[in-house]
C-alpha cells in the first residue's frame, strides 16, 4: 500500500474511534459539583468547585478502566475559538493537581488499540471572603452602607464563569445562573424601630432612606441601630455574618398636629378635618410637635398670599423651644384674623458632624366673618322661646350690636357685646320688663368682623314675627 494512502487510512481510523463523553472525569476532593448548561445539542460537561483550603485536582480514566495514556489541555481565551485548549506540557498522568481556575480537557488513549476518549471539565475555586459591612455616608437624607469583599464584589461572579463550548462564539455562562453569588442573604437592623428590607438589590451598596409621605423629602434612620448582613454560601460553605457598630441616627423628621380650642369642653381638641382645617377668629390653636429624633423645634406662621400682595408682613408669629423642654406651642390668637395661614414647623437635630433640618408646612383657614340664617319667627314660652342666631351662623365677629324695634319705631330691645355670649331676645321689653305683644318687629344688626368687614346700612335688617 502506498505510504500516503496508509496515512489517510490511519487518520480516518483515529477520527471515527474518538468518543466524546463526560462520565470519566473525576474530582474526588471537590466541595461542590454540577453540570454546565450548554445550549447546543451536546453532552454537558462537569463543573467542580473547590474551597480555598483544598488543592484542586482532576482525575481521568478510560471508560472501561483500561490502561491508557493521558494528554492534558487548558482553556485559554487568548486564542481563536477553535484553538483555545492549549497543551499542558509535562502532564501525562491520569491525575493532575494544583490546578487553577478554568477549563480543562484530557485525551485518554487506550493503549491496546489507540481508542481515544475526550473529557472536559471546569474548575472553580471559591475563596471569596466577606470582610465587613461599613458605613459609606451617614447624612440627613439617608444612610449608605457597603459590603466589602475579597475579591472586589463586582469581580466575584466572574470567578464562576465558564464558556459554552456548544457555540462557535463560546459565549460566557455562569455556574450560579442569574442569581449570583450573593443571592441568598438577609439584611436586618438590630433595632425594631428601624425598618429595613431583608433583601438588597443594590449590592454591594445598601441604601437606607425613607420618604416623608407628607412633604415628599427623604430622611435617614431616625433611631440609632447596628446593621447585620448574613450570607448563605451558594456552594455550602455555611453562613457568613458581618455587622456594623451602632450607627448614630443623624436625620430628623418634622411632624405636628393642630388642635383648636373647644368652648364646650374648655380644652384643646377636635381633630383636624380635610386638607385645610378651619376655625373661627380669633383662632385659638395648640400646635403639638410629633417630630422624631429632634433637639430643637421652630415654629413660624405666615400670612396668606392676598395679605402679602396688599403689603402685609409675611411672618406674623414665631416660636422655638428645645425638644426635651417643650413640644407644644400656642400662637397669639389676636394675629389670626380671617384668612389662610401657612404654619411652618422645623425640627433640628445636631450631631458632632452634622446639623440636620426638616420642615413641614400645613395650612389653616380662619373663617371669614359672616352672619347668616337669621330666624324670622319665635314663640316665647313655646318651642322657639328666644329670638337668637345660632353660634354657627355668627362667625369671626369682633363686635356685635342688635336693636329690635316695634312697627311704630319704638326700641323694645338692645344688645351690644360678644355674639357668642348673646342669649337672644326672650320677648320682653328691654329683656326684663313686660311682655312685648304678639306682632311684627323690626331688627337692625350692626357688626364688625375680625377681618374689618362691617355689616350695616341695611345689610342685616329684617322683620321677625312674635307669637304667643
Amino acid at each position: 500500500m502506498p505510504r500516503n494512502l496508509s496515512s489517510i487510512f490511519l487518520t480516518l481510523f483515529l477520527v471515527v474511534t474518538v468518543v466524546d463523553v463526560n462520565a470519566q472525569m473525576f474530582a474526588p476532593d471537590r466541595d461542590w459539583a454540577s453540570a454546565t448548561n450548554y445550549v447546543g445539542p451536546v453532552d454537558q460537561d462537569s463543573i467542580f468547585v473547590f474551597f480555598s483550603q483544598n488543592s484542586p485536582a482532576l482525575r481521568a480514566q478510560f471508560s472501561d478502566s483500561s490502561a491508557a495514556t493521558y494528554t492534558w489541555y487548558k482553556y485559554d481565551q487568548q486564542y481563536s475559538y477553535q484553538d483555545r485548549f492549549r497543551l499542558m506540557e509535562g502532564l501525562s498522568d491520569s491525575v493532575t493537581t494544583n490546578l487553577g481556575r478554568g477549563g480543562y480537557r484530557v485525551e485518554v488513549v487506550r493503549i491496546e488499540d489507540d481508542s481515544t476518549e475526550v473529557y472536559t471539565a471546569w474548575v472553580m475555586i471559591d475563596d471569596v471572603e466577606v470582610l465587613g459591612l461599613n458605613v459609606v455616608r451617614n447624612t440627613c437624607t439617608g444612610l449608605e452602607l457597603v459590603l466589602n469583599t475579597m475579591p472586589n464584589f463586582f469581580d466575584v461572579n466572574s470567578l464562576f464563569a465558564y464558556n459554552d463550548l456548544s457555540l462557535e462564539t463560546h459565549q460566557e455562562r455562569n455556574a450560579l445562573g442569574t442569581q449570583g453569588y450573593f443571592a441568598n442573604h438577609q439584611f436586618e437592623s438590630t433595632s425594631s424601630d428601624v425598618a429595613v428590607n431583608d433583601k438588597i438589590y443594590s449590592l454591594p451598596f445598601i441604601y437606607i432612606e425613607y420618604e416623608n409621605q407628607i412633604s415628599g423629602r427623604f430622611h435617614g434612620p431616625l433611631f440609632s441601630s447596628a446593621y447585620r448582613f448574613t450570607l448563605q454560601n451558594p456552594f455550602g460553605r455555611g453562613a457568613v455574618e458581618v455587622a456594623t457598630d451602632d450607627v448614630e441616627a443623624v436625620s430628623t423628621k418634622a411632624d405636628f398636629e393642630i388642635r383648636f380650642w373647644d368652648n364646650d369642653t374648655q380644652s384643646f381638641g377636635g381633630a383636624e378635618s380635610g386638607d385645610v382645617p378651619s376655625g373661627e377668629a380669633l383662632l385659638e390653636m395648640e400646635l403639638k410637635s410629633l417630630s422624631l429624633n429632634s433637639d430643637s423645634l421652630y415654629w413660624r406662621i405666615h400670612n396668606d398670599k392676598l395679605r402679602i400682595a396688599k403689603g402685609g408682613d409675611s411672618l406674623i408669629w414665631r416660636d422655638s423651644s428645645l425638644f426635651d423642654q417643650r413640644v407644644e406651642s400656642y400662637p397669639e390668637k389676636k394675629r389670626l384674623i380671617p384668612g389662610f395661614y401657612n404654619i411652618e414647623h422645623t425640627s433640628v437635630k445636631k450631631t458632632s458632624n452634622l446639623i440636620c433640618r426638616d420642615t413641614l408646612t400645613k395650612t389653616v383657614e380662619v373663617d371669614t366673618s359672616f352672619i347668616q340664617n337669621i330666624p324670622n319667627v319665635f314663640t316665647p314660652g313655646g318651642m322657639y322661646s328666644h329670638f337668637k342666631i345660632s353660634e354657627d351662623d355668627l362667625r369671626s365677629l369682633k363686635s356685635f350690636k342688635i336693636v329690635i324695634l316695634s312697627r311704630s319705631g319704638r326700641q323694645v330691645y338692645r344688645y351690644v357685646g360678644d355674639p357668642k355670649e348673646w342669649e337672644g331676645w326672650n320677648g320682653k321689653i328691654d329683656g326684663t320688663k313686660g311682655d312685648a305683644p304678639t306682632g311684627v318687629y323690626y331688627y337692625v344688626i350692626d357688626a364688625v368682623g375680625w377681618d374689618g368687614v362691617r355689616y350695616r346700612n341695611g345689610q342685616y335688617k329684617g322683620f321677625l314675627h312674635l307669637y304667643r
